[in-house]
């Protein structure tokens, strides 16, 4: 048990230094509110790409996944053979285009969700700061200004510091990539930003409620966010822990 509370309570801490991080910009560095709200909007970039490099490592080196694309491609055709095999060229081949379709499907929904979320933003902010414009075709212009202003610049590295360290040691450091297969990683980013993007909607409430004050919203959104973040990941703790102890029932991994 010591173990995994230890565990929690580092990973915890490390969201309540990105909160922290986020308020010195906010107080100390007099970031401007407005790219903190949207440094936690665009989070979903960060998400995404990490859910397609997880899934590019478990297709490359997962044998539990390899099983699996045999078991949902290959079972009818397995059939016609004597010694139940398909050459392996054959399988490489089937494999590797199902691997191409998960993660063209995955890169092509979620990107243009990212899109239709950026034009409702950018519309709405167009508004209230003539820097943004209005429409679909304004989006790159709306990005190259956006990722060319240093508040938002600094608020973004925070976010990809916590997520790429969240990888590295959840995923790359204790090579968990060998044996996930693909179908959660590619449910897991729609339920994180679940969470997200409730928070966006509370924060577009508190904006209204607020009377248009980015102050306050900002230090309320970056509190809520800490809260959600540091349940997601106690969540995905408990979740992992018991799954060590359904698997492992006599080694003591749950303890």
């Amino acid at each position: 048990m010591e173990k995994r509370v230890t565990y929690q309570f580092t990973w915890n801490l490390l969201v309540w230094l990105n909160a922290i991080w986020f308020v010195a910009g906010l107080f100390v560095f007099n970031w401007e509110p407005v790219f903190i709200i949207l440094a936690y909007v665009f989070e979903t970039i960060v998400i995404g790409l990490i859910a397609l490099a997880k899934m590019l490592l478990i297709l490359l080196f997962s044998d539990a996944q390899k099983k699996e694309t045999q078991t949902l491609l290959l079972k009818r055709k397995e059939s016609h053979y004597s010694n139940n095999d398909l050459p392996a060229n054959q399988k490489g081949w089937i494999a590797a285009l199902f691997g191409f379709f998960v993660l063209g499907m995955f890169g092509v929904v979620y990107f243009l969700f990212i899109q239709g979320q950026a034009v409702f933003i950018f519309s709405m902010l167009s508004h209230q700061d003539h820097h943004f414009l209005d429409g679909p075709s304004a989006i790159g212009k709306n990005f190259s200004y956006l990722f060319l202003q240093k508040d938002f610049i600094a608020a973004f590295s925070g976010i990809i510091v916590w997520h790429t360290a969240d990888f590295v040691k959840q995923f790359l450091l204790n090579q968990s990539y060998k044996s996930q297969t693909i179908i959660p990683v590619f449910v897991q980013p729609w339920m994180r930003i679940f969470v997200q993007q409730l928070m966006v909607i509370v924060g577009g409430i508190l904006f209204f409620v607020f009377n248009n004050n980015f102050m306050v919203v900002g230090l309320l959104l970056i509190l809520l966010k800490t809260l959600a973040d540091s349940t997601v990941i106690n969540t995905a703790n408990l979740i992992s822990a018991n799954e060590k102890a359904n698997r492992f029932p006599g080694s003591g991994l749950s303890e």
